[in-house]
């Protein structure tokens, strides 16, 4: 018989969404802040762009493909000892950073040992942990919790570059590193929980916990499966549909998110203004992930990514005429790329969830980031060669540009929309 869900003054699933989302502000923020650093540690080490983009590849490979293990290890060991783990790993490589003599130190401490911490405590762990609370609104409730990645933006752009300007880039690495050990370990020791069954209870939009059903035989499989195992997802065709949106969509992304601020400083922006301007892409990405999320529950994930990475997608193209004498570009810039950056970081859990749905979902989520990682990597890396090689980032966003309309595409073809969880 299905266990009916217990009655509590309010749902906890909402706390874990407060506590997710900062999470995933403090834990982007690490990532987010090295775009500012970048521009402090060329001038220091005079490396090549290729050299240093190196670094953030390096991040961005063990990220995603740490995501593999964390899932496993997520079941295994609970977030309440996973999170806090990867909030000390974050201290110590940043720690380590502030310390290097050498540039190519920052590939073990911040390549390496950081990234490994902020896996931990990540996008795929909170994605996961509020897509398995939430049915009904999981769109907007992972919508929600990915606004820290825009938040990040706000906060830790503009105050890195501050911090920069009144401490040095040790400092900077230093005073991220407290901020993170101090916020990410306790709350998560105490408060975190991967599923409402480890309290008892059943996801939000749920009077009951469901159980396979093979009745019906005129009902696809997606409909019929309600636990899905790792070994049926990846026989599955949308889920490597979904692999080639996750290899695409970072790729745009990610190499936005390293190139952006050097790219603008470059056409004659002061640095601080840009740092300024582009904080408020967290703003509209804060916006952008709500709204996706929340306007995928009614109509329907694909058109809703689609809308969004449309907008990121023209971002990119105003980025070829932004100059001194079209400064004004910058806005509707910050408008656009802050609506569609990220989004996919939204949606893509939720379109997981609707795909494959039940207790294995942390693992398969793990195995897809594998080709974020992938794509993050290699569009970071390549942006930087490219621009080594011809002298501006002209053919670097193009292939922006490329991987953007390759993302919506898989999406389609993956076909979430045609996925309806029996409940």
């Amino acid at each position: 018989m299905a266990r009916c869900q217990k009655r509590a003054p309010f749902f906890y699933g909402w706390l874990l969404i407060v506590l997710c989302l900062g999470n995933i502000m403090v834990g982007n923020g690490v990532m987010n802040s090295f775009s500012v650093i970048f521009v402090a540690l060329l001038s220091e080490f005079g490396l090549t762009r290729a050299e240093l983009s190196g670094v953030f590849s390096v991040y961005i490979f063990v990220y995603f493909f740490a995501s593999a293990l964390v899932g496993p290890f997520l079941d295994r060991f609970g977030p309440r000892i996973v999170m806090p783990l990867g909030s000390l790993l974050i201290g110590l490589g940043l720690l380590c950073c502030s310390r290097i003599s050498s540039p190519y130190q920052l590939y073990l401490f911040y390549g390496c040992i950081t990234s490994l911490g902020a896996c931990c405590v990540g996008w795929v762990p909170n994605t996961t942990i509020i897509a398995n609370w939430f049915v009904r609104r999981r769109g907007m409730a992972v919508g929600i919790v990915m606004c820290g990645s825009g938040m990040s933006m706000f906060i830790f752009i503009p105050l890195t570059q501050l911090m920069i300007e009144c401490i040095g880039w040790r400092g900077a690495f230093l005073t991220i590193a407290l901020a993170v050990v101090i916020w990410l370990g306790p709350l998560n020791a105490i408060f975190q929980r991967t599923r409402p069954e480890d309290k008892g209870l059943a996801p939000n939009g749920v009077n009951y916990i469901p159980k396979k059903t093979t009745e019906n035989p005129k009902r696809t499989a997606a409909e019929i499966k309600l636990e899905w195992t790792l070994s049926e997802a990846i026989r599955h065709r949308s889920f490597w549909m979904m692999c080639f949106a996750f290899f695409c969509n970072p790729f745009a992304t990610f190499t936005i998110l390293l190139h952006q601020v050097a790219f603008i400083i470059e056409r004659g922006f002061e640095p601080m203004y840009v740092a300024s301007a582009l904080g408020f892409v967290g703003i509209f990405a804060m916006v952008g992930r709500f709204v996706g999320g929340t306007l995928s529950d009614s109509i329907g994930r694909e058109m809703s990514y689609s809308l969004f990475m449309g907008a990121a997608a023209l971002a990119v193209t105003f980025l070829f005429f932004l100059n001194q004498e079209y400064a004004w570009i910058l806005t509707p810039y910050v408008v656009l790329v802050g609506l569609g950056m990220g989004v996919g970081g939204a949606m893509f859990p939720p379109i997981m969830a609707d795909l494959f749905p039940g207790p294995n979902l942390s693992r398969i989520m793990g195995i897809s980031s594998v080709f974020s990682g992938m794509g993050a990597g290699l569009g970071s890396w390549l942006a930087g060669y490219l621009y080594d090689i011809t002298g501006n980032y002209a053919w670097g966003f193009f292939c922006v540009l490329i991987a953007i309309l390759g993302a919506i595409l898989f999406v389609w073809v993956a076909a979430p929309r045609r996925t309806k969880v029996l409940l």
